[in-house]
């Protein structure tokens, strides 16, 4: 009976931890939607701690504290809970708890609250009855939902205390008398503390502890989940509320039982919940090395915007490929940026070497990116937003009318430029009729409150019709005038520049310029592309520079499109090159001469001839011997041609497909982007879908693919299997694809980062660091991809530093999301080591080159201050490690001096010598060791002192409470302070006896 009895409370004790860690993980919900800024589980604060199964800090700087009590058997509350420990809640130990509190760790808070959550019936006894009272209106129930009964104890009544009679083992009495005598005595003034502070909340729901078959707690956590949170819906449409809950409730056990820290990151990391509101990386078309500013155009559509806001209407900005709409988009954010607006603006089409092509155009994505980009401009306009993490028109016209509130006076611009690319990319993928006309459909029907407007840009078309049954105003983007003209050859380096006629160019004369640029305007009727096409045919052929105009003047008039000239060009090929052409249209990537020869080997002769044809519509910004197509324009013409002879079309591809399977699906990034859509492409869907196997992600992630490609290529797999039938196929890529998230939202900025050693050991330094391009493009989001260079930079291999410094300085013009001290100290030293290694160091004054960018150059004296604002121990062994990897020994030895505090620096470099990493420097580690002793070191690092020789009589100096203390005292004393309740609110009080050990020992 004993066993069976000890059995019991065991299992009571097992379901009061369930219900504890349910509701608190309802609880915890708050912060993730901002209302909590921190969280203690199950942790003791002080002596005999009474309500420490949760406290939270509010953001307002407020604070709770709660405890739980758990029965299955909801019985009344007797006053017995209170004037006996048997449940832990004797009132006299709760008041001494609170008030060691409140005068101790919760000595700042601007507010306190105490909770006792109880599943008991409200009380029926005249004791608890006499002393307790329906808590205030104010007063809110533990979780939102809760449909409790709220009480509190009256103080007065209390201290007056109740008379019952005897009445088995209870005397006759007063039942709170020890309250008011004894040893337990309590004093008045601290019992009404806890009475103004404590709110008893009974009537707790119950609970089934499955989430599958919820009861009245799990429901409330649930509809949390999915009602605040956004569980199953985009962008988490993947992220059950089942699953989410139970993420939430793992996450608190695990902060129960292990002590894990539960913070905003590790809930999302846990819960697996996107929260960029389903936004795709922040980036547009342009090329700012051949961009033609057009002050009039933007001119004129910042007056027609204006116009349209004042209703909040809709303005559409029309013109033919190639005409600088993406110039005139860019330029035109910008101005309305600079003119005060709130600016959203995404790009449905970057280039076929984006690897979110696919995901941009979809509807959802573009909601999310233009909701996101308003997030990153002022967060607050969805911190109220519920479901928080969920992106859709209406979270989009909500955060537009909040913005409008909050500031009558800006307007609010949301840009959507090429709305045509969507049917080129999803109709070809997914066989809709005309995904941009349904794209624009839902566009046409947002309620815009005056003083906004959406602006649409967009080849014309039938697409656009719903937009123009909206009333939508229509601009047309002009053709490029003749002075536009001029500044493309410039860009080119064809002509001087009007103002400046000594700058290098390949014509000079002016009778030739004048002609040239006659010639220019003319042929391409201002069409920003062709002008560009038509300068590249005279500057790629440098022996035609003497009769440029009459070389223009030879070629197709522009006449409304690019297909005059397109065909030109393919008709100057010929019928034993056209295959070059087709080859690298179809490619969709860069490739080089020789791999061009690997794939047609039968007509290797015919490349160079046929790449001479075709280099002014290649691009060459990609890489050195690098080849892809310009324009994506070319790349459509030429697949026309395929669209009556669907055979034709799949031996190319044939062609194509075998020389990516030769590279290894896992092994060549460009096959992995690349072979699974050329396959599926050529109607060849059961070989795509043997390349599926269980381990398809682990081996991806493995061989370092980035998410997006990972998730472009079960995509793939999914339209595969569907088109077969093979539903077990499905299953299984969307539950890769469930997995490619978990590794996307979970990458470089934590795990992947810290064990970078284990891809470098496999792959080498350089293959990593060469997979974090795609194209010339980023992979990822600046932030983490800096910290990958770091780890790849500190590991001897070149890193794309300016791609992803460009990047996030461009992010940071934007981004005003908070990371934490800590996640910003990372990504700036990051960012200092790659201005570092890009860049010249200025030992002078410290005055900074007048140059923009990642490679301008860094000052010493810079390094020196914001070390001095932001330094410790753990920031100099950063610095002086990328300074030694960086820019050498001088560097450091120069920088101590300019140091306020330089005892860190110092020691980190000693420790670099003591290693021989740092070869060449003035003085052995224990010189440095000693100086960084004098200068003053940072408490914590005593040990690290004494290994690099240091004598202990020189650092117990500095450790002495006063002048006549030995060090043994000075230990005693520090011993004493680190066993006080509240040492784990200094931590300088426990490095300082970590050192006293180390000096003592």
């Amino acid at each position: 009976m004993e066993n069976a009895a000890d059995m019991s409370d065991l299992t009571a004790a097992h379901r009061g931890y369930e219900y504890q860690d349910l509701l608190e993980a309802g609880r915890i919900v708050d912060l993730l939607l901002g209302g909590i800024a921190k969280v203690h589980v199950d942790k003791k604060l002080v002596t005999d701690d009474r309500f420490d199964d949760l406290t939270v800090i509010n953001a307002d700087g407020s604070r709770e504290r709660t405890q739980f009590k758990h029965s299955d058997e909801k019985g009344t509350l007797s006053y017995t809970t209170f004037t006996t420990d048997d449940r832990g809640l004797r009132l006299d130990r709760l008041v001494a708890a609170a008030v060691a509190d409140r005068d101790g760790p919760g000595a700042g808070a601007t507010a306190q609250r105490l909770r006792i959550v109880m599943r008991d019936a409200p009380p029926d006894d005249d004791a608890l009855n006499a002393v307790m009272v329906p808590a205030r209106s104010s007063d809110a129930p533990f979780m939102p939902g809760m449909n409790t009964i709220l009480l509190r104890f009256d103080a007065e009544a209390l201290w007056r205390g109740f008379d019952l009679p005897a009445r088995g083992r209870r005397k006759a009495g007063n039942v709170f008398g020890f309250l008011t005598s004894g040893d337990k005595a309590v004093s008045k003034q601290d019992l009404e503390w806890l009475c103004e502070h404590l709110v008893v909340e009974v009537g707790a729901p119950a609970m089934t502890t499955d989430l599958l078959q919820p009861g009245p707690a799990e429901q409330l956590l649930l509809q949390r989940v999915r009602g605040e949170l956004g569980a199953g819906i985009y962008p988490n449409e993947g992220r059950s509320p089942v699953d989410v809950a139970e993420a939430l409730i793992r996450t608190v056990r695990s902060a129960r039982q292990r002590g894990t820290e539960v913070t905003h990151r590790e809930l999302l990391r846990q819960a697996q919940l996107r929260s960029d509101l389903g936004a795709v990386v922040r980036a547009n078309p342009v090329d700012r090395t051949l961009e033609v500013a057009r002050p009039a155009t933007v001119g004129a559509l910042t007056e027609a915007a204006v116009t349209a806001a004042a209703d909040g209407g809709v303005l559409l900005v029309t013109g033919p490929p190639g005409q600088g709409k993406s110039w005139a988009c860019q330029q035109l954010v910008d101005q309305l940026t600079g003119d005060g607006w709130l600016v959203a603006e995404h790009y449905c089409y970057l280039g076929d070497a984006d690897g979110d092509q696919l995901t941009r155009v979809v509807t959802e994505t573009v909601f999310g990116s233009l909701l996101g980009r308003l997030a990153e401009s002022d967060s607050n306009l969805v911190q109220e937003q519920r479901p928080r993490f969920a992106a859709d028109a209406q979270a989009l016209t909500t955060a537009v009318d909040t913005a409008l509130r909050k500031d009558p006076t800006r307007r609010v611009a949301l840009v959507v430029d090429g709305l045509d690319h969507v049917t080129r990319v999803q109709g070809g993928r997914t066989r809709r009729a005309d995904p941009s006309l349904a794209l624009a459909a839902v566009l046409g029907s947002l309620p815009l409150p005056p003083g906004s407007v959406l602006i649409v840009l967009s080849q014309p078309g039938n697409h656009l019709v719903p937009l123009q049954d909206t009333g939508a105003a229509s601009v047309a983007v002009p053709p490029l005038t003749a002075h536009e003209c001029r500044v493309v050859a410039q860009r080119l380096k064809l002509v001087p520049a009007a103002d400046n006629e000594h700058t290098e160019a390949l014509l000079t004369d002016d009778l030739d310029v004048t002609h040239f640029l006659d010639a220019l305007q003319e042929r391409s009727g201002g069409n920003a592309l062709y002008a560009t096409y038509l300068c590249r045919e005279v500057a790629l052929r440098p022996e035609t520079i003497t009769k440029a105009a009459a070389v223009v003047r030879a070629l197709p008039a522009y006449q409304g499109s690019l297909e005059g000239y397109y065909n030109h060009l393919y008709d100057t090929l010929g019928a034993e090159a056209d295959i070059v052409a087709d080859i690298i249209a179809l490619l969709g990537m860069s490739v080089t001469r020789e791999e061009l020869g690997q794939i047609i080997p039968d007509r290797a002769h015919r490349i160079d001839g046929a790449l001479k044809v075709l280099a002014p519509v290649l691009s060459g910004t990609v890489g050195p011997d690098e080849i892809r197509v310009y324009h994506e324009s070319f790349a459509r013409y030429l697949r026309l041609g395929y669209d009556n002879d669907p055979g034709a079309l799949e031996s190319t591809l044939a062609l194509i497909a075998t020389w990516l399977t030769g590279k290894g699906l896992f092994d060549d990034p460009r096959a992995f982007r690349r072979l699974l859509q050329i396959l599926a492409e050529a109607g060849r869907d059961t070989e795509v879908l043997d390349y599926i196997e269980r381990d398809f992600v682990t081996r991806a992630v493995a061989t370092a693919h980035p998410a997006s490609a990972i998730r472009d290529s079960l995509a793939t797999g999914v339209r595969c299997a569907a088109r077969t039938a093979n539903w077990p196929l499905v299953a299984r890529c969307v539950e890769l694809a469930r997995a490619a998230q978990t590794f996307e939202f979970e990458r470089f900025d934590s795990d992947l980062v810290e064990f970078a050693d284990v891809p470098i050991a496999l792959m080498g330094a350089q293959t990593l660091a060469d997979r974090l391009l795609h194209d010339g493009r980023t992979v990822m989001p600046a932030r983490a991809g800096l910290q990958m260079c770091a780890v790849l930079d500190a590991a001897g291999a070149v890193a794309p530093w300016h791609a992803y410094m460009t990047a996030h300085d461009h992010e940071a013009e934007s981004d005003n999301t908070s990371y934490g001290a800590e996640s910003d100290r990372t990504v700036e030293l990051a960012y200092l080591r790659g201005r570092l290694r890009l860049s010249a160091t200025d030992q002078g004054t410290g005055e900074e080159p007048r140059e923009d960018g990642p490679g301008r150059q860094v000052s010493l004296d810079r390094i020196a201050e914001w070390f001095d604002e932001r330094g410790d121990q753990a920031a100099a062994d950063a610095v002086v490690k990328t300074l030694l990897d960086t820019v050498g020994i001088e560097a450091l030895t120069d920088l101590v001096p300019r140091l306020e505090t330089g005892g860190p620096v110092c020691l980190a470099l000693a420790e670099q010598i003591a290693a021989g990493a740092a070869p060449g420097v003035v003085g052995s580690a224990a010189d440095w060791a000693q100086k960084a002793a004098d200068l003053g070191y940072v408490m914590g690092t005593a040990h690290r002192l004494l290994a690099l020789g240091v004598a202990a009589a020189d650092l117990a100096a500095g450790l002495a409470t006063d002048e006549t203390s030995t060090t043994r005292d000075t230990l005693f004393s520090l011993t004493y302070d680190v066993q006080n309740e509240q040492v784990q609110w200094s931590p300088v009080a426990v490095a300082m006896w970590l050192d006293a050990l180390a000096v003592t020992a």
